[in-house]
């Protein structure tokens, strides 16, 4: 099969990213412009950034599903984004390809100072050598012999113990996107003098296509202590579960053999503040 026939891989972009005309915005526009973009597209990749994914429902779960999923991460760490280094753990605890790169002059955190970064700026010979290494370390990401160097593998005991499952991955990822959570959250209630604010809520599927009969894991992170989560598929009561102390809760449902095929809403509804999140099903 010629390169023009393989399914197209995803190579999905966490940058700031600005409200839109903002200096912010168009900055990281024509980084992704003038070298990301030109480079996947060379080694067979699609960009997609969060600000354009086409599907409705909430936002941070599929962005979530992205990191968990797509093929390759690129985290561009200027003006260290709380939300940018949210989501780089996210991709780190789960062990799947991320290049990271930064601007010129911008001081790498100190967590990932011993981490490869590709340096660059908007000059034209700059932009010449960024291009260049970004193109190096995709085929190094693309080679058999590739190996995931993360930060925080010691820190995934499925990777010691050898027993990788589903439902063990997801309960790693929601440790540490937890733990995360409530850092960044201290730090947008230090910025917005708002407290009991809980920016980061989300809900994960392990698979957002599936066939029917098939069992979904679904986990939320960031919801009421205590509370009753009643979940919905297709504004039809599927379950209930009691959200855990750190905001968590994990279950699973089989999706009815009946079920059409298409796009389908799970909905979870957190029973003391009525929040509501909605994820994507795709069934085949």
């Amino acid at each position: 099969m010629s390169r023009s026939e393989e399914p197209q891989k995803i190579l999905f972009i966490l940058s700031p990213i600005g409200s839109e005309d903002s200096p912010t915005r168009r900055y990281f526009d024509k980084v992704r412009r003038h070298i990301i973009d030109p480079v996947a597209e060379e080694m067979g990749y699609r960009t997609i950034r969060s600000d354009e994914i086409p599907r409705p429902g909430t936002i941070t779960t599929q962005i979530i599903n992205h990191l968990l999923k797509d093929d390759l991460v690129v985290s561009d760490m200027t003006e260290k984004n709380p939300n940018v280094f949210y989501e780089l753990a996210v991709r780190h605890a789960v062990r799947k390809p991320v290049i990271l790169m930064g601007a010129i002059g911008d001081r790498v955190p100190f967590d990932l100072a011993a981490q490869r970064v590709i340096l660059y700026d908007l000059d034209p010979d700059n932009i010449t050598k960024a291009k260049e290494e970004l193109k190096r370390q995709i085929s190094e990401v693309n080679s058999e012999k590739f190996i995931v160097d993360s930060p925080i593998e010691t820190a995934i005991s499925f990777e010691r113990t050898g027993q990788v499952t589903e439902e063990s991955q997801i309960q790693e990822v929601l440790s540490i996107v937890r733990n995360l959570s409530e850092r960044l959250s201290r730090i947008e209630n230090e910025r917005t003098r708002i407290t009991g604010v809980d920016p980061f809520r989300a809900i994960v599927l392990s698979k957002t296509e599936a066939s029917p009969g098939e069992t979904i894991i679904l986990s939320g992170v960031g919801y009421t202590s205590g509370a009753r989560v009643d979940i919905f598929l297709n504004y039809v009561q599927i379950g209930s579960m009691l959200v855990a102390p750190d905001g968590s809760f994990v279950t699973t449902f089989k999706i009815p053999l009946s079920i059409k095929s298409g796009t389908h809403d799970i909905l979870c509804i957190d029973g003391i503040t009525n929040t509501r999140l909605v994820a994507q099903l795709m069934v085949k």
